[in-house]
């Protein structure tokens, strides 16, 4: 039985597959083989982006930064840095009209919708960030608080322990704090939640302070008597 001699065959076919790749882009794209590959450009008339646009997905590009861009494709341009235009010529840009989405072993990862809404494990995200799933940070900013240094002022209607009692016993939880229930069904927000608790802090710093000097009298009343 002769012995097959299948190494210059596979080798041959190789060799095939990357000519007709070769030959395919410098046929459709019209670029040399000595140059590197460039893909269709996001709109012939700027024609200085290289960029794999969907064409006939759309009629139209938009204006960004002095660019043009397909709203289907993605490639690269010089978008500016806020300074001279193409301070930082390396950008890369992914477009879709509709949304963007990622997928990792046939499961969504990452979406962003066509209003900028993005969701990390969510098909519908309805913020401008939606996890769904854990989030581990080093630190976390929130902006656009307001504070509680009102309750510092002379006209504050702070109420009365007696009061806070009784609505308790009520309703087993502090005025103005959301119930168990309502934070179970409308989860919490950190920023307004932040501000709620420093609130309650400084009531009930207020009453430490008015039940010291309640105290204070107290005392000096014993002295008196002594």
């Amino acid at each position: 039985m002769a012995n097959k001699k299948a190494g210059p065959v596979k080798g041959m076919r190789r060799i095939t597959v990357i000519v007709i790749w070769v030959c395919f882009f410098h046929h459709i794209y019209g670029q040399s083989p000595d140059d590197k590959i460039l893909l269709n450009k996001a709109k012939t008339v700027d024609g200085t982006s290289p960029g794999l646009v969907l064409k006939g997905a759309a009629t139209y590009d938009f204006l960004y930064d002095e660019e043009y861009i397909n709203p289907y494709g993605f490639g690269f341009h010089g978008f500016g840095d806020g300074g001279s235009r193409f301070a930082n010529p390396v950008n890369s840009y992914i477009s879709g009209y509709s949304g963007v989405a990622l997928f990792t072993a046939g499961s969504l990862r990452l979406r962003i919708n066509q209003n900028g809404n993005t969701g990390i494990g969510k098909r519908t995200p309805t913020a401008k960030l939606h996890v769904d799933g854990n989030i581990i940070a080093e630190e976390i900013k929130v902006e656009n608080v307001t504070g509680a240094d009102f309750v510092f002022a002379k006209d504050y209607n702070l109420m009365p322990l007696t009061q806070i009692e009784a609505y308790i016993k009520a309703n087993h939880h502090l005025p103005e704090v959301p119930s168990a229930t309502e934070m179970e069904a409308n989860g919490v927000e950190l920023g307004k939640m932040n501000m709620l608790l420093l609130q309650k802090i400084e009531e009930l710093t207020l009453h430490a302070i008015a039940q010291e000097e309640r105290i204070k009298k107290l005392g000096e009343l014993v002295k008196k008597n002594d």
